[in-house]
C-alpha cells in the first residue's frame, strides 16, 4: 500500500515538474502569428490599415506601438500635442525586402494617402529607425517644412554651394548628403532614439566618420 502511493506521488511531482517547464513557457509564448485584429484592445489600433494584403504580427505592432510612445512623448516634451501632429496618418505593412519593390526602399510615407508603408527590413534594421524617419517627415510637413529650414540654419548648411547638400557631419546616411528633408528626418529619428530610447547611435554602411550624432540632435533640438 505504502509503496503504490510512493509511485503515485512520485508520478504527480513529474506530472507537475513537466507542467512547468512545458506547458507553461507554450502558454506565456507569444504568438507571432497573431491575427492583427487582435490590436484593438490597444489605445493605438486606429493607427494601423487591417486587411488581407496588411497583416502584422504581435511583434511588428509592439514595435510600432514602442515607436509611437516615444516619439509622441518626446514631441510632448518639446512643447508639442504629439499625437495631434501624427494624427490622420496610418502605418500599413507591405511584405517583401522593399516597399513596391524598389531597392532600398525600406519605408515610405505617402502624404497625400495619410499612409505610413513599412516592409520587412523596416522592422528587421537598426532598431526600427526608419519608422521614426517616416515620422519626422510627418512631423516636418505638419510644421510647414519650417523644421527642416531651421534645423539646416542652425547646422549652417544654408552657406554650401548646392541648395540640397547637407552639411558634413550633420548628415548620417547618403540619401541625406544631397537631400537637406531626408537629413531632417534623419536628425528628428536620431533626436528621438538617443533622447527616448537606449542611446542607440545607428550606423549606415555610408555614415560618414565626420558625423557628430550629438551636434545633430542638438541642432534638432533647438530647431523644434
Amino acid at each position: 500500500m505504502n509503496r503504490s502511493r510512493l509511485i503515485i506521488t512520485q508520478f504527480i511531482l513529474l506530472l507537475m515538474v513537466a507542467m512547468v517547464f512545458i506547458v507553461e513557457p507554450a502558454l506565456a509564448r507569444p504568438n507571432s502569428e497573431k491575427p492583427a485584429a487582435t490590436a484593438a484592445d490597444s489605445k493605438w489600433d486606429t493607427w494601423f490599415i487591417v486587411s488581407a494584403e496588411s497583416t502584422w504580427t504581435v511583434e511588428e505592432l509592439d514595435l510600432v506601438h514602442q515607436v509611437l510612445f516615444n516619439t509622441i512623448t518626446a514631441l510632448e516634451d518639446a512643447g508639442y500635442d504629439g499625437q495631434e501632429l501624427l494624427s490622420g496618418y496610418h502605418f500599413r505593412r507591405q511584405y517583401g525586402e522593399f516597399v513596391d519593390g524598389v531597392d532600398g526602399r525600406i519605408a515610405l510615407v505617402r502624404h497625400h494617402k495619410h499612409e505610413v508603408i513599412l516592409s520587412d527590413s523596416a522592422f528587421l534594421r537598426l532598431q526600427g529607425f526608419y519608422i521614426y524617419h517616416e515620422l519626422g517627415h510627418i512631423v516636418d510637413k505638419r510644421l510647414d517644412r519650417n523644421l527642416n529650414q531651421r534645423f539646416h540654419d542652425i547646422a549652417g548648411t544654408a552657406g554650401v554651394e548646392n541648395p540640397q547638400q547637407t552639411i558634413d557631419g550633420y548628415w548620417l546616411n547618403e540619401h541625406a548628403r544631397m537631400d537637406r528633408q531626408e537629413a531632417t528626418a534623419d536628425a528628428f529619428a536620431l533626436w528621438v532614439v538617443l533622447r527616448y530610447t537606449d542611446n542607440y547611435k545607428p550606423v549606415f554602411w555610408n555614415t560618414p566618420y565626420t558625423v557628430s550624432y550629438e551636434d545633430i540632435v542638438d541642432a534638432l533640438d533647438v530647431a523644434i
